[in-house]
């Protein structure tokens, strides 16, 4: 039995935050009250996971970091309205997969970008989007303009590289464009995308780059909204689920190749 002397804890309560990739980890007791555990902080801090995690590995994704930073991507940011047509990249991974769904709530047409016709069909058949498409196809240019031929009014973007400034290219005059990260150039010389203003200049995008923090005051409402979401069915949560904390590297390795669909979770223990 491991019990814990930290008189802000109950025995048995369930707390997340970010520590060693362990069975165990030791933590210094340090306490924020911030909210920064929650979207990327230092780690001195753990917090109760949320009621609306059943299972608890729904903390991890649709009442977590990924659900999180969807929200505040498509609602605060990207802001789709009736009527528009939203692109979101890397779709089927575990932030897209949301956004995807909450972008659909607004009353937005959406288009996913996934690389397998097996994502694709996720996206349509489990998630709703109204099309989804193989961005690895060598006739992506051509079937993006047959689903969107006027192109999308917003691009929320995982990815970033050569897939972004192909869609770029083809997007309304004007439209916009939320940056949440560049997945496809992480590895390459420099560590990030450089961007060709070309279409940006051409077709008057509006480029956001985001972060969630910048709305750290508001998560609170915003984890409630997504556990509603989520308790309703009007939010479907996907993962893959990889057992053993000895698979850690070979799961983290597999997001840079597409293994996942949905959030990746190491499972360690019940």
């Amino acid at each position: 039995m491991i019990s814990s002397g930290n008189s802000e804890y109950k025995s048995g309560e369930i707390v997340y935050g970010i520590v060693e990739w362990a069975e165990r980890s030791v933590w210094n007791g340090r306490h924020k009250n911030d909210l920064s555990v929650v979207v990327g902080g230092d780690g001195s801090g753990l917090k109760p996971i949320s009621p609306y995690a059943k299972p608890y590995a729904r903390a991890l994704d649709v009442v977590g970091i990924t659900g999180i930073t969807a929200y505040f991507a498509v609602t605060e940011v990207a802001k789709p309205r009736p009527g528009e047509t939203t692109l979101i990249s890397s779709a089927a991974g575990s932030v897209g997969s949301i956004a995807g769904q909450i972008a659909k709530l607004r009353g937005s047409r959406v288009i996913g970008l996934a690389g397998s016709d097996e994502k694709c069909r996720v996206l349509t058949e489990r998630l709703g989007f109204d099309a989804a498409l193989n961005y690895k196809s060598s006739s992506l240019e051509a079937q993006l303009r047959e689903v969107m031929p006027k192109g999308p009014d917003v691009y929320i973007d995982n990815v970033g590289g050569a897939l972004s400034q192909t869609v770029m290219l083809q997007m309304r005059w004007p439209a916009r464009v939320v940056d949440i990260g560049q997945i496809s150039t992480y590895d390459d010389e420099g560590g990030g995308w450089t961007v060709d203003l070309r279409p940006i200049h051409n077709n008057c995008l509006q480029l956001n780059g985001y972060h969630p923090l910048i709305f750290a005051d508001y998560i609170p409402a915003a984890l409630a909204q997504l556990g509603h979401w989520l308790e309703t069915g009007k939010v479907v949560a996907l993962d893959t689920v990889v057992n053993g904390i000895e698979n850690a590297p070979k799961a983290f390795t597999g997001l840079f190749r597409g293994a996942n669909v949905g959030k990746m979770i190491v499972h360690v223990a019940d």
